[in-house]
């Protein structure tokens, strides 16, 4: 059942509580973020919503794409470089 199609009065509006961590490391030349939640809901959809929630993120972080400032265009470079 979709909740929208439930009563005002049954629909139950999850809330969580969460905390993470992240770091910032070089493998080899490329920075990667890891990151790692958690998160609890204490209040559920119904008696098969989710209680706990874990996440792992592993992410490149990608270089600035565009380079100088943007008040002077003639002065901005575009792409990765070298």
């Amino acid at each position: 059942m979709n909740e929208n199609e439930r009563p005002k009065a049954e629909r139950v509006r999850v809330r969580g509580a969460s905390v993470s961590v992240a770091k910032v490391a070089k493998l080899g030349k490329l920075p990667v973020r890891f990151a790692l939640g958690l998160q609890w809901m204490p209040v559920q959809p119904d008696r098969y919503g989710q209680k706990w929630n874990v996440q792992v993120i592993v992410a490149p972080v990608l270089p600035k794409l565009i380079k100088g400032n943007l008040v002077d265009p003639s002065h901005m470079t575009f792409g990765l470089g070298k």
